[in-house]
């Protein structure tokens, strides 16, 4: 799992103020943008009114807490939610998590980590030989469960800028040369084109770092390189994305001209998690306080936070306290915390790890050697406890995501941002909690849908989104080239010879009706299964779903039996008594309505088997 660490800030944080005495000194030219009136403002972007803020650089007159530029329309934080994908995880033994895994209905925006670039050619590939080509198409064929999911390929990341890598350079190669950037511009959109994805976001950590290879001139060649990205995806007929990644620490920022990149990418994802690392007392990574100090450096230099997405870690940082008896925040550690079951890293722990390690049923758990009690720092919105005597853990659950979320939204973030997706607990998912703030339901509230569904499903089929009848012969399915935006609904039942197929297709675009299904993919999986094995008239149906693969399905109704009852319900509301004269196709198609809808009514289905 070595790979876990790509977006952490690997600074050995303190506070934030501590910070400023452990980094390297920064550039006075650089620092002017930063500075404003009042107080005095420190050589690492942080103003305040003691000795730590000036030093032999300091600047003086600053405004102590900037407010961010006026006019973002608040409460638009989960608006946007983009989910993080680590396409490594897809072969971990422990917490293996596949595309069709993840909890998009909770998503807006999908976000697969990492693609690579080849030094040479500058074309766009898997991290490493372990991770199979064929993840971009899996990632991409969500778009078929969820037509409205915008899919970014994220290229870079932390390791591949890693030190005496041969990827180290290839961010600064590709930006100082016209050419280069250029040549790489087109690759990555032969790249979304090829998969099908909506977007790109670069992952470069960092530019013009010292400590990361970085060189002074990649400040404004990054700008550069980020114009020509647009330049060459505005000319391609389509409406592709681009995003960047930045950091916390001012460290890292000071060489990222954020104006100038913001005038190409449509908005920057603050990496707004791993505010404290290895250090030498334990404190929360995701330090609400901290977060809004962090966020002051942006209003510095005039950015909107309508151009940015606020992060969210789903893990938790942990140590190995140096006294047992000393448990709060800031208490002294010697280590980091024992290595998770299956993160196997020390000092780090997933969510659905911490999930584990606590009850399902309440704050407190019984151990052999005692109980855990969840502590909530409210200041912070934090929660952390202590396990095992001395294993200490900080992190984020429902309650403090809706304080995060609460102040995003009154600062006006457009977006929020999921480090990573893969990490949530497969039955309590991350994203939920995150969105419990818009009543969203954990997957084991889901209910399934109510006796008038027929009136609902009918409803959604306006005149703009319901054709019928499409009779086709399947082996020339003329209904598959759908409008944009249109999800594919398909119904078949060979005839009685076997030898040709009838179909109805249904054109949805019902967004609210399409989310609710897309929670009901596992009930209408386990519905399928049964159905086959205890329905054999039903073979043909099933049939069809196998070729259209069950995704489509999924957007249709919360289970077998409704999709073939609403259906059923469908054709005959078309097709009343006496209106298919003279029209075989039609009253073929009505027959075998009314003989599904028989054979489905005399199934005794048993959820448990």
């Amino acid at each position: 799992m070595r790979y876990h660490a790509v977006m952490i800030i690997p600074v050995a944080l303190t506070s934030l103020v501590a910070m400023a005495h452990a980094v390297a000194k920064a550039d006075i030219a650089v620092m002017a943008q930063l500075t404003a009136v009042k107080a005095a403002c420190s050589e690492f972007g942080f103003c305040g009114t003691t000795k730590d803020f000036c030093g032999d650089k300091c600047q003086s007159n600053c405004v102590l807490h900037p407010k961010p530029p006026g006019g973002s329309a608040t409460g638009k934080t989960l608006s946007k939610v983009i989910g993080y994908y680590e396409a490594w995880n897809a072969r971990s033994k422990c917490h293996g998590t596949v595309p069709s895994d993840l909890p998009i209905s909770a998503l807006t925006h999908l976000n697969y980590a990492f693609a690579f670039i080849d030094p040479s050619t500058f074309e766009l590939t898997t991290m490493d030989a372990a991770t199979p080509v064929s993840l971009f198409n899996d990632i991409a064929a969500l778009k078929d469960i969820k037509p409205s999911l915008q899919i970014y390929i994220s290229v870079g990341g932390w390791t591949f800028s890693d030190n005496n890598t041969a990827t180290q350079p290839v961010f600064g190669n590709i930006a100082r040369s016209p050419e280069n950037r250029e040549k790489f511009a087109n690759n990555a959109l032969a790249f979304l084109n090829q998969y099908g994805f909506d977007g790109i976001d670069i992952d470069w950590e960092y530019p013009g770092a010292p400590d990361r290879g970085g060189h002074k001139d990649d400040t404004k060649n990054y700008v550069e390189m980020m114009k020509t990205l647009r330049q060459v995806f505005d000319k391609s007929g389509r409406k592709l994305g681009i995003t960047f990644t930045g950091p916390s620490s001012f460290w890292y920022m000071r060489w990222f001209d954020l104006p100038g990149l913001l005038k190409y990418a449509d908005w920057m994802n603050l990496m707004s998690y791993d505010l404290h690392g290895v250090g030498s007392i334990a404190q929360a990574h995701t330090n609400l306080t901290e977060i809004k100090l962090a966020a002051e450096l942006l209003w510095r230099v005039k950015v909107d936070p309508s151009q940015v997405a606020l992060g969210f870690g789903f893990y938790g940082r942990a140590f190995t306290l140096q006294d047992p008896g000393c448990t709060d925040p800031g208490c002294p550690f010697i280590a980091g915390a024992d290595p998770g079951v299956c993160t196997g890293t020390s000092g780090y722990l997933a969510h659905y790890e911490i999930q584990e390690i606590l009850s399902k049923d309440g704050n407190v758990r019984a151990l052999a050697n005692g109980d855990i009690k969840v502590f909530h720092d409210e200041t912070a919105a934090v929660k952390y406890f202590t396990w095992n005597k001395d294993q200490w853990i900080s992190y984020d659950d429902a309650d403090t995501f809706k304080q995060k979320v609460d102040w995003a939204n009154s600062i006006g973030f457009s977006g929020s941002l999921i480090w990573a997706s893969d990490l949530a607990h497969k039955a309590i998912t991350g994203e939920n909690d995150i969105k419990s703030a818009s009543d969203i339901k954990k997957s084991e509230e889901i209910k399934p849908l109510p006796k008038d569904a027929a009136d609902e499903l009918n409803g959604s089929f306006t005149r703009k989104c319901y054709k019928l009848p499409d009779i086709v012969d399947l082996r020339n399915p003329q209904a598959s080239a759908c409008d944009p935006g249109f999800t594919k609904v398909g119904y078949d039942r060979a005839t009685s010879d076997g030898k040709d197929s009838i179909a109805v297709f249904n054109y949805l675009n019902d967004a609210v009706l399409r989310d609710y299904l897309d929670k009901a993919r596992a009930q209408l999986l386990r519905e399928i299964t049964y159905t086959d094995a205890h329905a054999q008239g039903l073979k043909g149906i099933l049939d069809i779903w196998l070729e259209f693969e069950p995704a489509y399905y999924a957007n249709a109704v919360a289970n077998a039996h409704n999709f073939v009852v609403e259906t059923a319900r469908i054709i005959n509301a078309r097709f009343p008594t006496g209106a298919v004269d003279g029209n075989k196709a039609a009253a073929i198609l009505v027959t075998t309505a009314n003989q599904l809808i028989k054979s489905v009514y005399q199934i005794k289905f048993n959820p448990n088997e």
